[in-house]
């Protein structure tokens, strides 16, 4: 059999399963760490082949990634489930002479089992939401229309059907949401971006906050800086502007003080602007990890996912987002959100 050549002080122990097998697929040597996962020292495994050791048969299968090497010559990649529940990435490397002929075959893998679970129960969950909670939100808003058509409704049932429709449309915006959000951090979503006023935008938004916003006592007030109509045009995707900037309002009414106001200053540019200010200050500890996932400070029940998201939303259409905050008279915070200027900047 022919000699491997690892420098087992530094491949021994590490957690990677690392084996080199002569032309015949016979073990020559393999690290700690794998002996370890198969439960017998390396001694006893010297001379077998790969298939008996790791699969408990006779013969390898046909996409068996060795076999795949050792006929093709070159690299082979594989992913197999062993007898023991396991999930591994593998890697075989053939190593000829200089005629060509194979003299043994290295290999390398990764155990992903854990991550193959991870990646099934995200499936699982964003099939879930997508169908187990989109149904009663879209039955909700289905039933409230249909009431609304009744001739014999007093005022209060109006706005009280009229609610009834808004909640089911706010819960299906979250839930399609959180699926365009899945879709962003996996980094296969494309942004629908289209013409949208501004003013329309914002004041959507400031709809959604308004019950926290009066149960605080925090009003939210809107500055639009602009002189003609046209320039409250903008380029963006408008539920995902849209949810974010709802984000970062629900963030400001909850850190703000008592009695104090958020203010929301929309600049249409170019490049268009959105500032979210608020009184009170951003904790130092998290100052430099604000938009980061899970950050939060001090508030009960935060999930540190609101800044998080809204960044990921912003920068999906080609759009920035920064954050500013100041100890001076109490403190206060500005978000800034910088859209493109044009549709041509996300093309």
């Amino acid at each position: 059999m022919g000699k491997a050549y690892f420098p087992s002080h530094i491949v021994d122990i590490i957690p990677i399963r690392l084996a080199c097998y002569d032309k015949e697929l016979r073990l020559i040597w393999i690290n700690s760490y794998a002996a370890s996962i198969i439960g017998k020292p390396a001694s006893e495994l010297l001379g077998r082949n790969c298939c008996q050791i790791w699969q408990k048969c006779k013969q390898p299968f046909m996409r068996c990634h060795m076999v795949q090497a050792k006929e093709s010559g070159t690299p082979q990649t594989a992913e197999i489930a062993t007898p023991d529940g396991r999930t591994w990435l593998l890697y075989a490397f053939p190593e000829t002479d200089a005629d060509g002929q194979l003299l043994m075959i290295y290999e390398y893998g990764q155990d992903i089992t854990e991550r193959k679970r991870v990646k099934e129960l995200e499936e699982e969950i964003q099939a879930i939401t997508s169908h187990d909670l989109k149904s009663p939100a879209i039955n909700a808003v289905h039933v409230a229309q249909l009431l609304a058509r009744a001739d014999n409704l007093t005022d209060e049932q109006h706005e009280l059907i009229s609610e009834l429709e808004s909640a089911g449309r706010s819960m299906l915006e979250i839930i399609n949401g959180t699926l365009t959000l899945y879709r962003i951090e996996k980094g296969n979503y494309k942004p629908r971006i289209e013409t949208v006023k501004l003013e329309t935008i914002v004041g959507e938004a400031r709809d959604m906050v308004a019950a926290l916003s009066q149960s605080a006592g925090i009003p939210i007030d809107i500055e639009l800086k602009t002189k003609s109509k046209e320039e409250f045009m903008i380029q963006s995707e408008p539920s995902l502007l849209r949810t974010a900037i709802i984000n970062l309002l629900k963030n400001a009414v909850e850190a703000s003080p008592t009695g104090e106001r958020v203010i929301v200053r929309a600049i249409p540019g170019p490049p268009p602007l959105i500032s979210i200010m608020n009184k009170g200050a951003i904790p130092a500890a998290i100052r430099s990890q604000f938009f980061n996932k899970f950050v939060t400070f001090g508030k009960k029940g935060g999930t540190g996912l609101g800044a998080w998201s809204a960044r990921k939303m912003i920068e999906a259409q080609g759009g920035t987002i920064t954050m500013y905050t100041t100890e001076e008279k109490g403190g206060s915070t500005s978000i800034t959100i910088e859209l493109p200027s044009a549709l041509t900047s996300m093309t």
